[in-house]
């Protein structure tokens, strides 16, 4: 008999990430789908697939992007494209610390 491993569910912080308000990030899912397909992979892969975050309750999930409205927000830095690399500290919020971050303009390419 296979042992049952833990359910992943969505927090409510995640739900606006499901509104085509969101921009070009939104999943053109139900919320309900897509934690069904995300824990069909989870399941299929066993609790291995659970990487180490930054503190011992925190766990990362990598699967697969076969959700196609959602578009990468990440490129490889190459030589090619490494002058348009800009950096700058950044806060999402006002009463949030900012950090340091790293973007390419698709304006400049």
């Amino acid at each position: 008999m296979k042992a049952s491993i833990a359910k992943i569910l969505l927090d409510p912080f995640c739900f606006k990430q499901f509104e085509k308000a969101a921009g070009s990030n939104f999943i053109d899912l139900d919320r309900l789908e897509f934690t069904s397909k995300v824990n069909e992979f989870y399941e299929a892969q066993g609790i291995s697939a659970l990487k180490d975050g930054y503190a011992p309750f925190c766990k990362h999930l990598f699967i697969p992007n076969t959700f196609t409205t959602v578009a990468t927000s990440c490129v490889e830095i190459t030589k090619e494209n490494q002058r348009f690399l800009r950096s700058g500290y950044e806060a999402r919020r006002s009463n949030e610390l900012a950090v340091l971050v790293q973007w390419i303009d698709i304006n400049e390419v």
